[in-house]
């Protein structure tokens, strides 16, 4: 599909393109010095990929700025408010899904930092619970914690298993 406009009843002129994605590497560090990427299983609720293993992920919405989303789409799917780490969180890159793939998005990557202990807890008390958070009914079935000896144990939505190699192989430089 191509970029096109359409035109509102109202006269109002839009834009129909590609869309604009977030994708967050929430990572802690342990007392070892062992770093840890929070990652989240895809419930009944997502179009594609469910029972598969990634960041939190979605999309931009209207009116929203890059680190708006992180934070909200962080928060609806895992229930972590990154707000007090609102200083922490930074671009780690920007990827584009190839042409011939059904999405054709544009994601924006990011990172942030927070407290091992924080990780330990969302994941130890986690409630499935999205959709009262603003997210999608059934959008997550759980959430665990990898480090570099385990993450190839899980099965990956999109590229995620080589997103996260990626990130730890550069945090742990």
């Amino acid at each position: 599909m191509k970029n096109f406009q359409i035109v509102s009843v109202s006269g109002n002129k839009y834009w129909i393109s590609r869309s604009i994605a977030v994708a967050v590497a929430v990572y802690a560090i342990d007392e070892n010095g062992d770093y840890h990427i929070l990652i989240e299983k895809r419930g009944e609720g997502c179009p594609d990929f469910v029972g598969c293993w990634c960041l939190p992920c979605g999309y931009v919405d209207w009116g929203e700025t890059l680190e708006e989303a992180v934070i909200r789409e962080v928060f609806e799917e895992t229930g972590l408010d990154l707000k007090p780490y609102k200083e922490k969180i930074k671009l780690y890159n920007i990827n584009s899904d190839p042409l011939d793939s059904d999405n054709q998005n544009i994601t924006a990557r990011y990172l942030v930092q927070i407290p091992y202990r924080l990780m330990w807890d969302l994941c130890i008390k986690y409630e499935i619970d999205s959709f009262s958070r603003g997210g999608e009914e059934n959008e997550v079935e759980n959430l665990t914690s990898v480090t570099f000896k385990d993450f190839s144990e899980f099965t990956y939505a999109w590229n995620h298993k080589f997103l996260i190699n990626e990130i730890l192989c550069q945090l742990s430089k």
